[in-house]
Formats: C-alpha cells, sequence, structure tokens
C-alpha cells in the first residue's frame, strides 16, 4: 500500500515531514517571535530568516528542502516585494508565498493574487493562527480573514471595477504614465478615474486618497 499522502505538489510520508519555512522580513518586530513559536512546533523548521527578496535567495531555494512554505512580511516597498513575487512564482510555480502585510492590502489584494500569492493575513497574526494558515494553504486552502472581507465587500460597493484597480496600483506607487500603461488607458483616463475616486473620498490627493481607505471598516 502506497504510504504517501500527495498535498498540492509534495509528498507526506504518514509520520509527516517538517515543513519547512523561509522567514523574509526586513524587521525583527514579529518574525523573532513566530520563529521561536514555529520552531517549538513538531511540525515546522524555520530554515531561513532573510531580510529581503532578491537574486541570491532566488537562487538558492532550489536547494531548500521540500515541502517549503515563504512567508513574506511587505512592510515597505511593495511593488518591489511583487515583482519578486512574479519572478518566483515562474520559476517555482508550486512554492506557497503567504504575504503578511501591516498595509491596508485590500488596495492591492487582486495585483498580490495574480502575482500567485496563496494566502494574505494581517501583519499582526498570531503565530498560532499563522500556523494554522501555512497547514491549510499546503492543503490548498485560501484563508480570508472576517475583517478583510467586511472591507472588501464595503469598497466594492463603493467603487467600480476600475477604480479598485486604479487605487491598488495608487497604493503601489505607480506614477500617472506608469498607471495609463497598466490600465491601456490615456494619461487623461487616468486623471479622469483619480478625480471621480477623489470625489467620492472627499480627498484632494493621493495620500489622503488611501489614508482615507486605510480607516474605512
Amino acid at each position: 500500500m502506497n504510504n504517501l499522502l500527495k498535498i498540492g505538489e509534495y509528498e507526506l510520508s504518514q509520520e509527516k515531514k517538517k515543513i519547512n519555512v523561509l522567514i523574509v522580513d526586513n524587521s525583527d518586530l514579529n518574525n523573532n517571535v513566530i520563529k521561536e513559536y514555529l520552531n517549538r512546533q513538531e511540525r515546522f523548521r524555520v530554515v531561513a530568516n532573510e531580510n529581503r527578496l532578491n537574486q541570491e535567495l532566488f537562487n538558492q531555494l532550489e536547494i531548500l528542502l521540500e515541502p517549503l512554505v515563504i512567508l513574506l512580511f511587505m512592510r515597505d516597498s511593495p511593488q518591489y516585494d511583487i515583482t519578486w513575487i512574479k519572478k518566483l512564482k515562474k520559476r517555482y510555480p508550486n512554492l506557497p508565498i503567504i504575504v503578511l502585510s501591516e498595509y491596508s492590502y485590500v488596495l492591492f489584494f487582486h495585483t498580490l493574487m495574480e502575482a500567485g500569492v496563496n494566502n494574505i493575513l494581517n501583519i499582526d497574526t498570531s503565530p498560532e493562527q499563522i500556523a494554522q494558515v501555512i497547514e491549510c494553504t499546503l492543503d490548498g486552502h485560501f484563508f480570508l480573514p472576517y475583517s478583510f472581507y467586511r472591507k472588501l465587500n464595503h469598497i466594492t460597493s463603493v467603487f467600480t471595477e476600475v477604480e479598485i484597480q486604479t487605487l491598488e496600483l495608487i497604493t503601489l506607487d505607480y506614477t500617472n504614465i506608469q498607471m495609463a500603461k497598466e490600465l491601456n488607458v490615456t494619461i487623461r483616463g487616468v486623471e479622469s478615474r483619480l478625480t471621480k475616486i477623489y470625489d467620492k473620498l472627499e480627498v484632494s490627493c493621493r495620500r489622503e486618497a488611501v489614508k482615507k481607505i486605510m480607516q474605512m471598516k
């Protein structure tokens, strides 16, 4: 009898191999607590703690043991992280990536999903919940916090789909020219969308728009 259980592209024996976790974070604010918690659990092993996604890390992934999960703390430069996530998923399409963000990630939820992220959590998620989500991710499940679901519903009730796309790009620090190229519209079209967004939020600039969105409940 075959004693192997397939989870995604991974094969785990009945004894259950340890889940190897690679933490990527440019701050020690949370990850030391999470690292210590995961290493105390029989099910997990933190194999590395890196400051940032980069080419060196990209090249080293092939030698790390499976099953492997990347836990990425997105604290700044989301556009940089998303670019590297796309590169990782292109090279390693079955590599699970879980993002923990201190941003109101509802603004670029679709961008992260399209980049190939498997799960997205608030950065203050407890170590116990993170452990549960790692296992859910390997089982092929998507975890959506209720607070995020409620906020997403609120935003989709206020803004159109194209306005939400524009808000995501604002959050990712795209210029008007970059947004025009990404959205396949003219500069004037981008400016028109921004005006409608500002009117709905009763603000006058990008920074105020992002701040207002983050304050939505």
